[in-house]
């Protein structure tokens, strides 16, 4: 281990030095659970969790600053959700709304840790290539293996010519691995660093709710958000020694890659539902 300092080191040393209470903890926890449960809850359930996101929200901004700043995009995740706005909208919106809240509002900006770049390291690449050929592999595998319904996905997929259908698939593999990973690997990443310690609670975590944002995705059902949550901690690895969010987002990039051919086969007979 190299025992020089890095801007990743130095950000979780500043975390650690500057550990918030137990209760703004807490608070930052109640914000991004009732964020992530608002997918899953019918319509007229989702408000109520408004108020105890406020509450959480006014807690923060009075007793823990930083850790405000970096749960200010939760409330717009929820909002995305709360008021029906159809994929890929639920995620784009309030990362979108949030970026600009950010440059609107300074007091709002969290430190810039969570928009590294970071840079393909010998230990990075040793990740990455095995990451990409194994999920693709499974993804194949789930879908021949368990023959899951993917009638609502399937109907997405373009018709016409071979350069229109390869725009939109470049197109969805990109904009699709950026977003998911931006707030991922991002913000959430960001914000658990500084409830965390150690590296590895964060990833475990956020590699949960990596699984749970794709149980009526792609892969879907409880075994699609086992095989999504394994394949989140991978690239949180990845992350962990990129130092930033350039590698995940390439490694993701071939996944999405992979779901976007799997639903053409499917959508030309090519491979049987």
């Amino acid at each position: 281990m190299s025992n020089h300092s890095t801007p990743a080191l130095y950000a979780r040393r500043v975390s650690a030095a500057t550990t918030p209470s137990s209760s703004a903890r807490l608070s930052f926890l109640v914000i991004v659970a009732a964020a992530f449960a608002a997918m899953f809850l019918p319509t007229g359930w989702r408000w109520p969790l408004a108020l105890p996101i406020l509450l959480a929200e006014a807690h923060l901004f009075v007793t823990a600053a930083e850790l405000w700043r970096r749960s200010v995009f939760w409330p717009l995740f929820f909002a995305a959700f709360a008021v029906g706005l159809p994929w890929p909208l639920t995620f784009i919106a309030p990362l979108l709304a949030y970026l600009l809240l950010c440059l609107a509002w300074p007091r709002a900006r969290p430190t810039r840790g969570w928009l590294a770049r970071g840079r393909f390291s010998r230990a990075a690449v040793a990740w990455m290539i095995p990451t990409i050929v194994a999920s693709s592999g499974a993804l194949l595998g789930w879908v021949l293996l368990l023959r899951p319904d993917l009638s609502d996905l399937v109907p997405l997929i373009p018709r016409g010519g071979v350069a229109g259908l390869v725009a939109v698939g470049l197109a969805f593999s990109v904009f699709n691995a950026l977003w998911e990973e931006l707030i991922l690997k991002g913000i959430l990443w960001h914000g658990l660093e500084a409830l965390f310690a150690r590296g590895w609670a964060v990833n475990v975590v956020q590699a949960v709710l990596f699984g749970v944002i794709h149980y009526g995705g792609f892969p879907r059902g409880l075994v699609g958000a086992v095989m999504a949550g394994i394949y989140g901690f991978a690239i949180g690895l990845i992350r962990e020694r990129s130092e930033g969010l350039l590698a995940p987002v390439v490694t993701h990039f071939f996944a999405d890659a992979t779901i976007f051919v799997i639903l053409y086969l499917l959508s030309v007979g090519v491979v049987a539902t």
